[in-house]
C-alpha cells in the first residue's frame, strides 16, 4: 500500500510540475493572493498524515487502516484541486508566481520521494 501511495503522489506532483514547466508566459500583474499557497500547505499536511500512517503500517500497526483508506479516497479531490489551482495560476499569467508555485511543489515532491523512494 505504501508503494501505491508513493506512485499516486509522484504522478500528481509530476503532472503539476510538467504543466508549470511548459508555461512561458510573462508577468503582467499582481498574483491575486495566496490561494495556491494555502492549497499547498493543506496538501502537504494531508500527505504528511499519509506518510505518518504508512510508517505505522510498516511497523505492523494496522489500527489506522480505515482512516488511511478514507484519506486515499480523498485523492481524486486533491487531483481536482491541483487542476483548479493550475487554471487560476495560468489565468493570472504571472511568471514569478508560477515559478514560486513550481519551486514549492517540487520541494514537496522531493520530500515525498525521499520518504517513499523508488
Amino acid at each position: 500500500m505504501k508503494r501505491l501511495v508513493s506512485v499516486i503522489l509522484v504522478i500528481v506532483l509530476a503532472s503539476v510540475l510538467f504543466a508549470c514547466s511548459g508555461d512561458d508566459n510573462g508577468s503582467n500583474g499582481d498574483s491575486g493572493g495566496s490561494n495556491w499557497k494555502q492549497f499547498l500547505r493543506d496538501y502537504e499536511s494531508w500527505a504528511d498524515e499519509l506518510i505518518e500512517m504508512s510508517a505505522k503500517f510498516e511497523d505492523g500497526d494496522m489500527s489506522l487502516l480505515d482512516e488511511y483508506i478514507k484519506k486515499l479516497e480523498e485523492m481524486p479531490e486533491w487531483v481536482e484541486k491541483w487542476g483548479e489551482i493550475l487554471v487560476e495560476l495560468t489565468i493570472e499569467d504571472d511568471q514569478a508566481v508560477l515559478e514560486e508555485f513550481e519551486a514549492e511543489a517540487e520541494r514537496i515532491g522531493e520530500k515525498y520521494s525521499a520518504v517513499f523512494g523508488d
